[in-house]
């Protein structure tokens, strides 16, 4: 899950050590998703729906009371 992260650090010490530029490979790495972005959104739906059904309006989560 992390291979690009430890990748990216890893060529980012090695440019440090040299005392030389970060390169663009290691920005790019660090830059990607650690998560799949369609688990990221399930996830965060989910986190909606469980404060909703706590807070007692899970039947309200999709209403949009300021459209007219």
């Amino acid at each position: 899950m992390a291979r690009n992260v430890k990748k990216a650090l890893d060529l980012t010490a090695r440019a440090l050590s040299e005392e030389k530029a970060i390169s663009e490979e290691a920005t790019n790495l660090m830059a990607k998703s650690i998560i799949p972005r369609t688990l990221y959104m399930w996830m965060g739906n989910r986190g909606w729906k469980q404060q909703a059904k706590k807070n007692r309006v899970l039947d309200r989560i999709r209403a949009q009371p300021h459209l007219t």
